[in-house]
């Protein structure tokens, strides 16, 4: 299926005009300006159901065929920076490769070739770690010369990559399995896989005009002591999962269909929002296990799958709907 659902996204890139030519799928307004629509996906629903190809039921087959022109670019899967914060990794889905740039001069320093379908990717100060989400592998790239350090094979469609604050793991969690995947990065070997792990797929955009589309999944944060995983199943629960034995130790209710997570600063909150209208912003103690505020941004809905939380957690950001931002105050229960 993964596969199948590769060449579904590469006819996509060369089908503009049935993408255009159903009415949902329209994205210019009258006055001919392009827009992007992002498809929010239900609970339990993959990228292989939402694609409109594969929901449309067509068959597709692949051929080699001269585009043209070459693209502007390629369907980027994530971007991050090195720790030291001199570096930009970029994943590059269709090329299959890591772009690494200089942030200081913008300058292209390495393409590295990596596996099918590159989406997520973190960094520690030696390693840079990237999710291969169609060929069911996680890639170690070695940040000194940008040789392949390992490759490790995972549970199916693996596409959001953590590191542990102290830069000794990485967690890589897969969609269609649904487990984590834990790396030790200082042995390079393969710990174990969590399962029943709450991650997936969030929401796919796309933009006829020039032919792109991205999917987006459930994020996860690992707590500043190493200790627990921070993840939550868009069906009213965050858990605290144990990294080294895999169980839910801790579980929050009452945070509803969440859509992203946000730690503070300090670490000592998590924030999370939920795709609803109106967006309700939620603070999790980390060291009560438990919600300590709630606002409610009446009017709006969540337009972004990011939070931006403050250094002590008394603020958030939000993208919301009608083309606006929100800065949410926890401490005086509003926003603005």
């Amino acid at each position: 299926m993964r596969f199948r659902l590769f060449a579904l996204i590469m006819s996509l890139l060369l089908s503009v005009v049935i993408v255009q030519a159903d009415d949902a799928f329209k994205l210019s307004d009258p006055n001919g300006d392009p827009g992007i629509r992002r498809v929010w996906a239900q609970p339990g629903q993959t990228a292989d159901q939402i694609l409109p190809a594969a929901a449309g039921g067509r068959e597709v087959t692949s051929s080699e065929i001269d585009p043209g022109p070459a693209p502007e670019g390629d369907y980027m899967g994530a971007v991050t920076f090195t720790p030291d914060g001199t570096r930009v990794l970029v994943t590059n889905s269709i090329t299959q490769n890591l772009t690494v740039f200089d942030w200081s001069t913008m300058a292209a320093l390495a393409n590295v070739d990596v596996g099918v379908y590159p989406g997520g990717v973190a960094a520690t100060n030696d390693y840079a770690v990237v999710a291969c989400a169609f060929d069911d592998t996680v890639q170690i790239i070695d940040l000194s010369d940008y040789s392949t350090a390992a490759v490790f094979d995972t549970a199916e469609q693996p596409w959001v990559v953590r590191i542990s604050p102290d830069g000794s793991r990485a967690y890589v969690a897969c969609d269609i399995d649904d487990v984590c995947e834990v790396i030790d990065l200082d042995s390079l070997t393969r710990l174990q896989s969590i399962p029943d792990f709450p991650i997936s797929l969030l929401s796919w955009s796309f933009g006829s005009e020039t032919g792109r589309t991205s999917v987006q999944f459930t994020g996860f944060e690992v707590t500043p002591d190493g200790n627990h995983l921070l993840a939550f199943d868009r069906d009213d629960s965050l858990f605290f999962i144990n990294t080294a034995t895999g169980a839910k130790d801790h579980t929050v209710t009452g945070v509803g269909n969440a859509a992203a997570i946000g730690l503070s600063g300090d670490g000592l909150k998590a924030v999370l929002v939920e795709y609803a209208t109106p967006t309700v912003a939620w603070r999790v103690s980390l060291a009560t296990h438990a919600v300590d505020a709630a606002v409610t941004v009446t009017g709006y809905s969540l337009s972004t799958t990011a939070v931006g939380v403050d250094y002590t957690g008394a603020k958030t950001y939000l993208g919301v709907s009608d083309n606006s931002s929100a800065f949410v105050r926890f401490g005086t229960g509003d926003f603005s």
